[in-house]
């Protein structure tokens, strides 16, 4: 009766082997000291890796994640680093189709062809600069410490901080002396406590109220 093989490399081992480098089961032989394809494969199974082929390239073109890492991946570079499809596809060495494919799987939303256009890059990129929803003007500053979750901040914020050297405090906002929230000219910025900029508001209310009467 012939004598059991004995692998002694780690399952970590064999799948860095097998998966991270793309080796074949039989050029794993040599490589482990097993004499047969079969016996490799059942050497594979017995760690846990699994030799289904699909697999493996799936494996391979996530870069070697699991699929939960790459999920986390894609989420990180696709979502909070604002980096298009095509760029994580040269970094991975597959096409962008199969990363959008799994933006799908992993339900990940996707930009749309105006976000895209305006991103750095896009056709419409406008500097990094543009009107957000509330009328507040939002840009792009490369290594700012208080950008929000798509890269940006408050054109008012920024400008006021520089003004006045320093960074604003927890009660402190930025007031438009004309209300013009698209100037943010250093001249038209006056950083106010939140109480201070309360008051300034209700008592401009009053004399409005008088001004009607």
């Amino acid at each position: 009766m012939p004598r059991e093989f004995i692998c002694t490399l780690t399952t970590a081992e064999l799948s860095e082997i097998y998966h991270r480098e793309g080796m074949t089961i039989k050029k794993m032989c040599p490589i482990v000291g097993c004499k047969s394809d079969i016996t490799m494969a059942k050497i594979l199974h017995q760690h846990g890796i699994d030799t289904n082929n699909n697999k493996r390239m799936a494996f391979q073109k996530r870069g070697g994640r699991t699929d939960e890492e790459f999920k986390d991946f894609l989420t990180v570079q696709y979502l909070d680093k604002k980096r298009s499809m095509t760029s994580i596809a040269k970094e991975l060495g597959i096409s962008w189709v199969i990363v959008s494919r799994y933006l799908d799987k992993y339900n990940i939303p996707k930009r749309t062809k105006s976000q895209q256009q305006h991103r750095e890059g896009g056709s419409n990129w406008k500097g990094g600069r543009h009107k957000a929803s509330n009328g507040y003007i939002e840009i792009s500053v490369k290594g700012y410490p208080r950008l929000n979750k798509r890269g940006y901040v408050y054109e008012h914020q920024y400008v006021a901080e520089k003004k006045i050297g320093r960074p604003l405090r927890e009660n402190e906002v930025v007031h438009h002396i004309d209300r013009n929230k698209t100037n943010n000219h250093p001249d038209n910025l006056m950083v106010l406590t939140k109480e201070e900029h309360s008051k300034l508001h209700q008592k401009e209310r009053q004399e409005a109220r008088k001004r009607v009467i």
